[in-house]
């Protein structure tokens, strides 16, 4: 993609993404030549890249469906390693943590409180007979970071496979609900057997590809301390991209790239919010 120039009538956006190398390290030397943004095919020409520096909101967002029962002591272990991460490179970060077993409910409300979150985190445990709610549970918490005022939310969820989904609302609902908020998310899964919710995983790949996440799925409970502290080192070390476009329509996508080579973009595909 080449850049435009400057023109009448033009208009500036500015979007959050994280850069990553082949080993999924942060890139932290982005410069606007490295980047490229397209609104609908048509090319934007990148006025600035710098360090964001808006305050970052997070939801974790937790299985608790009997699955869990046998990886509770690695679950809990490794949420309390990532709030440890995240409040030591961000220390005014606010994180959130809710549950999704039978029904999204709020643990611990979005806070700066560590000690809170991690006394929260130490009462997770499995509830007997109950079902998958998760992609009910990531409009709710969708919904919980929408009024935050900044460019920074993003959902970090965990589940167990194979599991029942029960969520009544649409996948179209939860896109929808994304859009609004302007929330990413960062979907882990432990594989535990030779089954997976198939119409699930489409789902969760697909928000995960469309709001700037990461979907991994993984085979042993040893490596989510890893994958949430990548996840954390992403957030922790995002850019604000601003652009300058044509005057036009709110656009349907938004296409994010970089020329380094051995490198992948983090950005959402929605159109960036105001705030």
């Amino acid at each position: 993609m080449l850049a435009v120039p400057a023109f009448q009538g033009a208009v500036e956006r500015t979007l959050v993404i994280s850069v990553v190398d082949e080993t999924g390290a942060p890139v932290l030397d982005l410069t606007p030549a490295d980047v490229r943004v397209r609104e609908d095919g048509i090319d934007g020409e990148v006025v600035s890249v710098r360090r964001a520096s808006g305050p970052l909101f997070a939801q974790l967002l937790i299985d608790t469906t009997p699955g869990i029962e046998p990886y509770v002591s690695d679950i809990r272990n490794a949420l309390v390693g990532f709030v440890q991460h995240v409040k030591q490179g961000d220390p005014a970060a606010a994180v959130g943590l809710m549950e999704f077993g039978q029904a999204a409910v709020q643990i611990v409300p979005i806070t700066a409180d560590a000690s809170a979150l991690e006394k929260g985190i130490r009462t997770l445990f499995p509830k007997p007979r109950s079902a998958s709610v998760l992609l009910e549970g990531i409009i709710a918490a969708s919904m919980s970071l929408a009024p935050k005022f900044t460019r920074r939310r993003v959902i970090v969820s965990f589940n167990v496979e194979p599991s029942d989904e029960q969520s009544r609302e649409s996948p179209a609902a939860m896109m929808k609900a994304l859009a609004v908020s302007g929330t990413q998310v960062w979907s882990l899964s432990l594989q535990t057997g030779n089954r997976n919710n198939a119409s699930r995983d489409v789902v969760l790949n697909e928000v995960a590809k469309r709001s700037g996440g990461r979907r991994d799925i993984i085979v042993t409970s040893s490596a989510i301390d890893q994958y949430l502290r990548r996840y954390a080192n992403a957030f922790l070390t995002q850019f604000e991209v601003t652009y300058r476009i044509g005057k036009r329509q709110r656009p349907q996508v938004v296409q994010t790239g970089t020329t380094r080579p051995g490198t992948t973009v983090h950005a959402s595909t929605f159109p960036p919010q105001s705030r």
